[in-house]
């Protein structure tokens, strides 16, 4: 049986002795917690060495990818563009769905690029003994404490649209008496737990009762709260954790319930989407074909489009060229010298075996062919078999590396290794890149540059202006500067507190939302 060379969704950890059910978590020791998060790191490693398979949500079977290319093939893109209501200008281009998106089980070690910042990937987590500590605080909020509400519910004074009530009570103390007498049989199952209140932070939905730890202790007395409910009420405190002892009587709490039943995995990959690390993205497939098409619809009937990517990255782009090439005759020229986007065992590049997968299972009525070089593209020039595409390119489209912005590997040929320091990058890289670029195209066509600043400390690199500068002094007309508009994320629409602006550079509003856009800069060639 052959191997296939990308990664489906798998059961090996929600199947394995470290999928514990969320109450055993709750109410778990230190020390049981420790262990717990030792096994898993160790479980996570083998899966992903052995299995290839990385702790992250993908396509969950071959049938999916293919319903998945197959979608991305008939998606129309002629409704991605929108309307910046801060200008007024229709120059917004926005991803319509996350059709395209099982492009990345065929990169799995996206995931071990390294954030800059953190000089350390996924991958990193799980491995790097220094990491441990770390990781134990983000599970306890993510998972112990349900930070991101996917195991527990709030009791309510009366239904929300989005929540029920388990039993009727005005106050917490009154709930916690008829959730322990008097809950329907159906909910025999269930427990609940004590959140602290913070007073200035509006959490969940409305008409959350409380109760005070006065109260909470009244119960125990009772018989209605059990040792683990107190043993495991704690509240946050600068770097750690106040016991229920230190509390103030008058210290309020939320109640949260839960199914008893209900283990952490598949609900806990959340957590290592977010909350861990800035994790490498792909370039959205969907975006890439209504560029694609919209930048070659007036050579549409050519013999044939070549269109070159100066950098293929994750395989986003060239996955938009092979949908893109569905009514017309396009030829996708890539390259990019990340020795993990070859496949050794095979003797072709991931790009190239995307391809051939794609064209083997996706019904169109025309195929995209391709080329793919693995150098860097500041040399690419210098590889005999891509001097014949000199005059022939139709279209440059890319988004190349940032500087350090992303640790895409160690390799020596990767941008930022061989060039460390930021000027020697622009110059050596960058400028290089773009003089290949626009020698190698035809009169008349299009380079599209998706780049943006990125910050070093309290210094800003000007990649965008040093881009449009490197563009002029090579003679290539300006046309128009496009909004990429970015998926939601953490912090996206987060304004000062004083100036109640946007925090970050480039930001658009749509439809009332302040939401993150990256410049894509449209340049022509007399």
């Amino acid at each position: 049986m052959s191997k296939d060379f990308f990664y489906t969704t798998n059961t090996l950890l929600e199947d394995s002795p470290e999928n514990v059910t969320f109450s055993w978590l709750r109410f778990s020791s230190d020390k049981q917690y420790h262990d717990w998060v030792v096994k898993l790191r160790k479980r996570i490693r083998n899966n992903w060495d052995k299995h290839g398979s990385p702790p992250v949500v993908g396509s969950h079977s071959v049938a999916s990818i293919v319903r998945d290319f197959n979608g991305l093939s008939r998606k129309r893109t002629d409704d991605m563009v929108a309307v910046d209501d801060l200008t007024h200008e229709r120059d917004c281009v926005i991803s319509r769905g996350s059709v395209g998106n099982a492009c990345n089980n065929f990169f799995p070690t996206m995931f071990k690029t390294k954030d800059a910042d953190l000089d350390v990937s996924l991958y990193d987590l799980f491995y790097d003994r220094r990491k441990l500590e770390g990781m134990k605080r983000t599970f306890r909020r993510n998972f112990k404490r349900d930070s991101f509400f996917v195991y527990c519910q709030y009791a309510l004074g009366a239904d929300t649209k989005k929540t029920k009530r388990i039993v009727p009570a005005k106050s917490g103390k009154e709930w916690i008496k008829r959730f322990v007498k008097q809950r329907p049989s159906d909910y025999k199952h269930y427990d609940f737990w004590f959140q602290e209140k913070m007073e200035n932070r509006k959490a969940g939905p409305q008409g959350k009762l409380t109760i005070s730890k006065k109260e909470i202790e009244g119960l125990r007395k009772a018989g209605l709260v059990k040792a683990r409910h107190i043993r495991t009420i704690d509240i946050p405190d600068g770097g750690g954790f106040l016991a229920f002892k230190t509390i103030p009587d008058t210290q309020r709490f939320w109640i949260r319930w839960f199914d008893t039943r209900t283990r952490i995995f598949p609900h806990g990959y959340k957590s290592f989407n977010t909350g861990l690390i800035i994790r490498a993205t792909n370039f959205p497939p969907l975006i890439a074909k209504h560029l694609y098409q919209r930048f070659t619809e007036h050579i549409k009937d050519q013999d044939r489009i070549v269109i070159y990517d100066p950098s293929s990255g994750w395989g986003g782009r060239m996955l938009g060229a092979l949908a893109a090439g569905a009514d017309r005759n396009i030829h996708y020229v890539g390259t990019d010298p990340n020795p993990d986007c070859f496949i050794p065992e095979l003797g072709i590049s991931r790009y190239e075996y995307l391809g051939d997968f794609y064209n083997d299972n996706v019904r169109q009525s025309n195929y995209t062919t391709y080329e793919l070089f693995q150098s860097g593209s500041e040399v690419i020039q210098k590889e005999r078999r891509f001097h014949k595409y000199k005059g022939k390119i139709d279209l440059v489209f890319t988004s190349p590396p940032y500087f350090n912005a992303e640790g895409y590997s160690d390799d020596k040929n990767q941008s930022s290794v061989k060039f460390p320091e930021y000027d020697a990058w622009r110059d050596g890289f960058l400028r290089q890149t773009l003089a290949t670029a626009v020698k190698y195209l035809k009169s008349g066509g299009y380079l599209l540059w998706n780049i943006a600043d990125i910050q070093q400390g309290s210094k800003m690199l000007p990649l965008e202006y040093d881009t449009r500068e490197i563009l002029g002094s090579l003679k290539m007309n300006y046309v128009t500067k496009l909004k990429f508009v970015l998926a939601h994320s953490p912090g996206g629409g987060r304004v000062g507190k004083v100036t109640r602006k946007p925090t970050h550079k480039n930001f658009v509003e749509i439809g009332g939302g302040i939401r993150k856009y990256e410049p894509i800069f449209v340049y022509q060639k007399p």
